[in-house]
């Protein structure tokens, strides 16, 4: 009995033996499998995730950036339509997109998109310039074009578009810099997906900050006088259906035109266009001030025309001042003193169309013939200019002008003949005094057409004849008063466009000379 218990004791105990063995080995199996697998098993993407990047494949709509400066957001792309690519140019692209985003001034001062934020966008590696010529033919997309380099007030959101050329559907990668600075986002964009990407519903309509130093404005509010004259706002009534032209066939949008009343306080002949600079913005959006305009508007084209007329010391001259506009919402108006710092703000109530009387005192002047109308005689010009030649260098603190030549022409090309060109014909019987010379902006702005001088000519002691500003581009030239034409610190073509009627070149024995201002000072180049 003793024998037989001692011997289930034995097994008893090799079994405990054994369980604690096993317990022991498996352990151990487990742990270096596990060394294993970290340090040698070879890595199978198929079935291991992969390493964690330290920043996440963008989605499309990643960029949101702001800076302070503003913000700008990716809203999505849309193929370029049919009118919207300038047709008469050599390097028109065969097909483009429109990349569409939204932008909000944050600064205190109007502010432009591309002023603010810098654009490229590459495809296959190489960067694609965004540069073809874009016609108003475009309609909305030209619109939307046009919008980059609106003047934006603090608060304020405009939707832009800018146009990039494209060989393929191949992925676009869009990179935004801070301009001026370093901070930037980047983005893929799949070309195959075209879509929207609605804006911020708190940004989509914001309307523009008003000033911490100055109440909201009556609407009588502007009364400003500077060292070069006073300017007053009078009103404004709707622009009448012969008034506004539609530029390359393109119906222009409705249009008000803002009445003021300038009288001239120094001691030589002033222009109000000269003299004051006039920002309508629509929306916190700056509105186009610059359609074109016909005789056909009657009374209101003498009124718009009145802005570009010589005034008299002490004289006073009633103009007008077209605005194109989306909508029936206030327009911020901001009048801005040439060559200065100093300007006024006010609002206007589109839905109160309305005059308001100028001073009794002041009587009006009557002013030289206005742009395209039959001339007459002006009165013998009183104040002093510098006289001007070529090779000459005109430098102020945001640009310098080289004068190359002054030219009577038929015809005005640009420098690139090589190929297809674009060219200026004057109109039978017309002649073009073409104006050129080459334009440094020493500015932190982009400079676009209308920021840009405009010539005039003195034929015979008193014909006057008003010109028009284009640049270069190439094989063509750049007209349209929102196209950017000159980036800080960049040089461009300038051509003063004059047309005069022949006798100005054949009758050689009568005075012509051509005058411009810049920054309030007058220069004058005398043909003959």
């Amino acid at each position: 009995m003793k024998r037989i218990i001692s011997i289930l004791l034995v097994f008893l105990l090799c079994i405990s033996f054994a369980a604690c063995g096993k317990k022991g080995d498996d352990s151990d199996q487990t742990e270096a499998a596990g060394q294993l697998t970290e340090s040698n098993a070879p890595a199978d993407e198929s079935t291991e995730p992969p390493t964690e990047p330290t920043t996440e494949a963008p989605s499309a709509n990643m960029i949101d950036f702001t800076t302070e400066k503003g913000t700008i957001k990716y809203l999505g792309f849309e193929n370029a339509n049919d009118g919207l690519i300038y047709e008469n140019q050599s390097d028109k692209p065969e097909k483009a997109i429109v990349l569409k985003f939204e932008f909000t001034n944050l600064m205190d001062t109007p502010e432009r998109a591309s002023s603010a934020f810098r654009i490229q966008v590459f495809q296959n590696g190489v960067e694609i310039k965004d540069s073809p010529a874009y016609s108003s033919d475009g309609g909305d997309q030209y619109k939307l074009v046009s919008n980059r380099f609106s003047d934006v007030l603090k608060g304020g959101t405009v939707t832009f578009g800018s146009i990039v050329p494209i060989a393929d559907e191949s992925p676009l990668t869009l990179i935004v810099t801070d301009n001026g600075g370093s901070e930037n986002q980047q983005m893929e964009i799949d070309l195959t997906k075209p879509g929207d990407y609605q804006p911020s519903e708190n940004t989509a309509t914001a309307a523009p900050s008003e000033p911490t130093t100055t109440e909201a404005a009556p609407a009588n509010m502007i009364d400003f006088t500077t060292g070069k004259g006073t300017i007053k706002y009078l009103g404004f009534e709707k622009a009448n259906s012969g008034l506004v032209m539609g530029v390359n066939g393109a119906a222009p949008g409705d249009a008000v035109v803002l009445k003021f009343e300038f009288t001239n306080l120094q001691d030589t002949q002033e222009r109000a266009s000269s003299a004051f600079r006039i920002q309508a913005f629509q929306n916190g959006v700056e509105m186009d001030d610059s359609p074109a305009y016909s005789s056909k508007g009657g009374d209101q084209y003498k009124l718009v025309s009145n802005r570009f007329s010589d005034v008299l010391k002490g004289g006073t001259v009633t103009f007008g001042y077209i605005v194109l506009i989306t909508d029936e919402s206030p327009l911020t108006l901001i009048v801005t003193e040439n060559g200065g710092s100093e300007s006024r703000q006010m609002e206007i109530d589109l839905t109160k169309p309305g005059d308001y009387k100028p001073d009794e005192n002041t009587a009006a002047a009557t002013p030289n013939e206005a742009a395209g109308a039959a001339p007459t005689k002006a009165t013998e010009p009183q104040e002093s200019v510098k006289k001007i030649k070529d090779g000459d260098v005109i430098k102020t603190d945001n640009l310098e002008f080289t004068l190359k030549k002054v030219e009577l022409t038929y015809q005005v090309k640009p420098k690139d003949t090589s190929g297809y060109y674009r060219t200026y014909e004057a109109d039978s019987g017309k002649i073009y005094i073409n104006v050129v010379g080459d334009y440094y902006n020493k500015s932190k702005r982009d400079v676009c057409i209308r920021d840009l001088f405009i010539p005039s000519a003195d034929f015979n002691n008193g014909y006057q004849y008003e010109g028009f500003a284009v640049v270069e581009d190439g094989n063509s030239f750049t007209w349209a008063s929102s196209y950017l034409v000159c980036e800080p610190l960049a040089t461009c073509r300038y051509h003063g466009l004059i047309e005069c009627p022949e006798v100005v070149k054949t009758q050689t024995d009568a005075p012509l000379f051509v005058t411009f201002k810049i920054e309030g000072t007058t220069y004058q180049y005398d043909i003959r």
